[in-house]
């Protein structure tokens, strides 16, 4: 196969004055190097450099992909020169080319999981507690504008769920409300589902997330404190039962103030980040978020009160107010929405990245475990 049939994918450095040169290791992406296709014919050349140019070719080889890479280190290639081959009676070669060394990585790009079939699943909690103010007066966190059907609650669940549910083939997200008293029970409960079914909390699309949200504040009393723990305990828990690499959660927390759990909040994170979980904080209101701040551990990572440092960030917080400002009608939250699901949903894809490479999931592995699950699925068999 003559030249003029490749096309010029890479070139190394130049090593001057010596005749056993080493280059140094370069990148190259497989569709570029050979169409992700390892039988395709890959011609390799070897140049003897000139100032002015006109480089003289040592030689060169043609073989493949999957020639190339199974004896790394071992099999060497003669270069070989047409001209010189045609000229010398007892030519063998104008030298060899050894591979020492090569290391290949797949894409683990986020967009690159989500094709290949990574389910993400949408958790969602609430903050019921008392300093929300009371749902019936037009100051309350939780109160409804008759005129439209948006406050800050509602504005953050659809902010970030339209989003995720995109992801999520059944759409089938269980939601939560923390520290208040829910329909009518006389304890104050930090993790109860708002449709009432302690067995099936799940409700369907964002919509239902809505619905049993509002249906929740009107057959609730409002109480306290603001505990975060049981609530990212239960997340941990679903998350730890999902660890093939085909399920990743995000969890979404709604809050109006600052976390009175504040070292056992830290203790269940640290624990999380070695699970499939993702966890989004959203605060509403005028309050200080200063502890919010430091569960978001963008510099350093978090280390429990028994020493245990987090495998990995996963806390993002966005106080809502950063987003639309001190306005608070209604007609400002919902144009707000998708500036909103930008900020809080923008370090996700590295911390999904994060999670699944180290333990090496990588894009192929979902796509197989898609693959197996869809087919245990149309046999009748759960997948794990």
């Amino acid at each position: 196969m003559s030249r003029e049939n490749f096309l010029s994918r890479v070139k190394t450095e130049v090593v001057q004055n010596n005749l056993n040169p080493s280059w140094k290791p370069f990148i190259i992406n497989c569709a570029t190097f050979n169409d992700n296709d390892d039988d395709l014919p890959i011609q390799i050349e070897c140049w003897d450099f000139d100032d002015d140019g006109d480089h003289d070719l040592i030689g060169h080889f043609t073989t493949t992909g999957r020639e190339l890479f199974s004896g790394i280190g071992q099999k060497s290639f003669p270069l070989i020169n047409e001209k010189k081959k045609a000229k010398k009676k007892h030519y063998d070669n104008s030298g060899t080319i050894l591979l020492m060394n090569m290391t290949k990585d797949e894409d683990c790009d986020f967009i690159y999981y989500v094709q290949n079939g990574l389910q993400i699943s949408f958790i969602v909690s609430v903050d019921f507690t008392a300093s929300n103010g009371d749902p019936r007066s037009s100051n309350s966190l939780h109160h409804f504008n008759p005129q439209y059907p948006f406050n800050q609650y509602t504005t953050a669940i659809q902010a970030v769920g339209n989003v995720i549910q995109e992801y999520d083939s059944d759409k089938l997200f269980p939601v939560y409300g923390f520290g208040a008293r829910f329909f009518g029970s006389q304890a104050v409960s930090y993790n109860c589902p708002l449709n009432g079914n302690f067995d099936n909390p799940n409700v369907v699309g964002v919509q239902g997330i809505l619905d049993s949200y509002r249906y929740a504040i009107s057959q609730s009393q409002l109480a306290g404190p603001t505990y975060f723990q049981p609530t990212i305990d239960a997340a941990m828990r679903t998350a730890s039962q999902f660890q093939s690499g085909l399920h990743y959660f995000v969890l979404l927390i709604i809050t109006d103030g600052a976390i009175t759990d504040l070292v056992k909040t830290i203790d269940s994170i640290v624990e999380a980040s070695y699970y499939p979980l993702s966890i989004i904080i959203i605060g509403v209101g005028n309050a200080e978020f200063d502890s919010m701040e430091a569960l978001d551990s963008d510099k350093t990572m978090l280390e429990s009160s028994y020493r245990k440092v987090a495998a990995r960030d996963i806390v993002q917080f966005v106080a809502l107010r950063d987003v639309i400002g001190q306005a608070s009608d209604a007609s400002r939250l919902a144009q707000s929405q998708d500036v909103l699901a930008k900020q809080v949903l923008a370090e996700v894809p590295r911390q999904v990245k994060n999670y699944l490479k180290p333990n090496r999931v990588f894009p192929s592995t979902v796509a197989k475990l898609a693959a197996a699950a869809a087919q245990n699925t149309h046999s009748g068999t759960l997948p794990n």
